[in-house]
């Protein structure tokens, strides 16, 4: 019993370990701000041409939910994709007006 105690605690804190630098690494992407248009399909094509997936999260959901061909100015972290896409996590955002 007290051994599978042990194999427990091993278990959680290797857990609790692998969350915390997780977390870490995540907050250390440095956000950015960049500044296009969302198109029909979710992405930010900057005033450069660039294109960037929009990640999922709730800002970045309401983004491309009610802002398809505006122009807006986002702030975010950017990541790479498994299939190379960059992906903009969007922490705000506001709509440029013309």
């Amino acid at each position: 019993m007290h051994r599978m105690r042990s194999w427990v605690s091993v278990i959680m804190l290797v857990t609790l370990t692998a969350w915390v630098f997780a977390a870490a690494a995540a907050s250390e992407a440095p956000e950015v701000e960049l500044s296009g248009e969302i198109n029909e399909i979710y992405q930010l094509v900057t005033d450069d041409g660039e294109v960037y997936e929009i990640g999922i999260n709730d800002v970045g959901n309401e983004l491309v939910d009610s802002h398809i061909n505006e122009k807006v100015r986002v702030r975010g972290a950017i990541s790479t994709a498994e299939d190379g896409a960059r992906v903009i996590t969007v922490t705000s955002f506001e709509v440029i007006s013309e």
